[in-house]
């Protein structure tokens, strides 16, 4: 049952050391209801492909922005590249090892980009939304986005360890 719940979810938090697993569900705009199951075992997870991801997240820009076009809901607010650019200037940026593959760094600074983006529109409330219905379909394209990121930055991270772990044993 957890894993076909995780399945169509799409994801769950897993709490090994206590055997449980919570997979959310939204049950209305920004609810979500968790279902909790005893047994917090789950298959591994395949090892995420760093080319799929960054084509993953570029594929997600592209469609939300379509969405968003064809929803006219594209706007431009004064302010915003500033905004956007402030965000990625105060943004954490912890020191990778030296080896780290170019490529992976550079999927996480594109997610550190797109997450940026994310939270401007985050910030511009419905973004130019004048119903629920329109309002509900803005958020429905944007959440892929956050999904991409995550998925970005966890191959880009699964990439360094693949990359620095035989390195690991030499030093």
């Amino acid at each position: 049952p957890l894993a076909a719940a995780a399945l169509g979810s799409g994801e769950a938090a897993v709490f090994t050391g206590a055997e449980l697993a919570a997979v959310p569900n939204v049950v209305a705009e920004g609810v979500l209801r968790w279902t909790v199951f005893a047994d917090g075992r789950l298959p591994p997870a395949p090892e995420p492909e760093l080319s799929d991801a960054e084509h993953g997240l570029r594929g997600a820009v592209r469609q939300a922005a379509t969405t968003l076009v064809e929803l006219d809901l594209a706007r431009h607010r004064p302010g915003v590249r500033a905004e956007i650019a402030e965000a990625l200037e105060q943004r954490v940026r912890p020191p990778w090892p030296e080896g780290t593959p170019a490529r992976a760094l550079r999927v996480l600074e594109q997610a550190d980009e797109v997450e940026a983006i994310l939270h401007a529109a985050d910030t511009d409330n419905l973004g130019g939304a004048l119903s629920a219905s329109v309002a509900a379909a803005r958020s429905a394209a944007l959440r892929p986005l956050f999904t991409a990121v995550r998925e970005a930055r966890r191959s880009a991270v699964a990439e360094a360890v693949r990359a620095l772990t035989p390195r690991a044993g030499r030093r």
